[in-house]
């Protein structure tokens, strides 16, 4: 299949998600995050309009070397878009898990159960779709490469801070779906098959990447990286986790009603619905 066949499929076929508004409002409470995005100003995405897309996975951190806006960073699209987005519909599955303990009563016809904990929601994203039919839209292609690999690392060597892989906001289909979900990132899966095109995407900081040249036919430069025309990244695994803070403040019955999404707020944030919370205390 000829990579212009390709693209006429996928125009047919792929669909985007409606709007519900710019990821940006996913960024709440990390300084680090607002400060990179104020450096951008009011630049509009690249063309794929990302507008549109509501299913997010944005970091708490941006690494310091994006401090500047660079526009050659390799990570550079993503910051752009406020995070890591879907622009086609990936399979989303949700898995609930309650743990109870049974009690066996000797000479009766069934035993007892008694409640031992709930376990940590897992969030599952598969058949996530990115495609490299336009050079931004290849760039942002490479970028979720690179941003897969780049946050499965802890801050570590001489010198550095030990941080763990930071956590991520997943937001996908609105507040009572998925919103400003905290997430551990436990692992993605993707290949690079060998029955579909491939294009050259120019690496970061190289002439033919401020040209915005792609390469069609293999060569020997090595100013590129070969991905499919098609990116699948299969499985994302995803591990909710709050923080003390928000158990210590958690109310049932304000979250039974939808009373936590007063005043803007998710069913994930910090300072919860109508309960008084005493800010004087520490986390």
């Amino acid at each position: 299949m000829s990579i212009e066949s390709f693209f006429d499929i996928v125009k047919k076929t792929g669909s985007l998600i409606s709007s519900v508004g710019k990821t940006q409002d996913y960024i709440q409470n990390v300084i680090t995050a607002n400060t990179m995005q104020n450096a951008l100003g009011s630049s509009k995405s690249p063309s794929f309009a990302f507008e549109q897309v509501y299913a997010t996975l944005m970091p708490f951190h941006y690494p310091k070397s994006l401090a500047h806006g660079s526009a050659g960073h390799p990570l550079y699209p993503i910051l752009k878009t406020g995070g890591l987005v879907f622009p086609y519909n990936p399979s989303i599955s949700e898995g609930v898990g309650i743990k109870y303990d049974q009690i066996d009563i000797i000479q009766s016809n069934e035993g007892y159960y008694q409640y031992r904990g709930t376990d940590n929601v897992r969030i599952n994203i598969s058949d996530a779709v990115w495609t490299c039919d336009t050079f931004d839209n290849a760039v942002y292609a490479l970028s979720v490469l690179h941003f897969f690999r780049s946050y499965s690392f802890m801050d570590f060597g001489r010198g550095k801070t030990g941080r763990p892989p930071s956590p991520m906001w997943f937001s996908a289909y609105g507040n009572y779906a998925f919103n400003r979900v905290p997430v551990l990132m436990e692992k993605a899966d993707w290949s690079f098959p060998n029955d579909v095109d491939y294009v050259g995407v120019p690496n970061p900081h190289t002439k033919e990447y401020q040209n915005k040249i792609l390469q069609t036919k293999r060569t020997g430069d090595s100013s590129y990286t070969w991905i499919p025309v098609k990116f699948t990244v299969s499985s994302i695994s995803l591990i909710v986790q709050h923080t003390p803070r928000y158990w210590r403040n958690f109310n049932l019955d304000d979250y039974y009603s939808g009373a936590m999404l007063k005043g803007g707020r998710s069913f994930h944030d910090v300072n919860l619905g109508v309960t008084q919370i005493n800010t004087n205390k520490g986390n």
